[in-house]
């Protein structure tokens, strides 16, 4: 099947940055179907790194696109909760490419997915190629649980601030950190600590799901 036909059905497709649509649009078999598409256009890399955002359906979306990663023989590097950026920081420094899945700013009923090569994020003529890529899907996709993190990305992105900057450059500063559900709001305190000022934390909210 031609992903387009699957992803017509299901009212999902490229918007201004990756895919987005509401979740309940997004089953497995879509999720799975776009990132096998990716996949199998830059089969020259080995390794995919896929990072998510702090959305109730990122986990369910990331095991579909680890297992599209299995079913295409590439290795999925997990790197758990983490911002864009810093996954595209570490695709960048390894040379592999990358899943991110994460809404936006857009209500937690949504959700989508953003991928990246080698070099940096898709351009529009890789979303055309991607979604009139014929796709194979099995007949059951196994939605295994999430590995283990590998926190080599989150620390390399860590360093690459620290290592720039050192580690006195923001000595007696007080930063104030707005939260909310942000997935970068634990990196920002560590990030800033490190660089020698005090945080605090403004607006965290551990209800994921408004």
């Amino acid at each position: 099947m031609v992903l387009k036909e699957l992803a017509d059905k299901a009212n999902v497709k490229f918007g201004t940055s990756g895919v987005m649509g509401l979740v309940k649009d997004l089953s497995p078999e879509l999720c799975f179907a776009y990132a096998s598409a990716f996949i199998q256009g830059h089969k020259q890399t080995k390794k995919i790194a896929i990072g998510h955002d702090l959305r109730p359906s990122s986990p369910d979306i990331t095991k579909a696109c680890i297992a599209a990663a299995k079913f295409n023989d590439i290795e999925a590097i997990y790197l758990g909760n983490m911002p864009t950026p810093a996954v595209a920081n570490f695709c960048l420094s390894q040379n592999i490419l990358g899943i991110v899945i994460t809404g936006n700013h857009i209500p937690f009923d949504r959700n989508g997915i953003k991928f990246y090569r080698p070099d940096g994020e898709i351009s529009k003529d890789d979303e055309l190629s991607i979604v009139n890529t014929e796709v194979v899907l099995p007949e059951i996709i196994n939605l295994e649980d999430l590995p283990a993190v590998n926190n080599f990305g989150i620390d390399a992105y860590k360093d690459r601030y620290f290592d720039f900057f050192g580690p006195k450059f923001l000595d007696g500063l007080m930063i104030a950190i707005y939260e909310h559900s942000g997935v970068a709001r634990d990196l920002l305190h560590d990030l800033f600590s490190s660089l020698g000022a005090k945080t605090i934390s403004l607006g965290r909210s551990e209800i994921l799901y408004q």
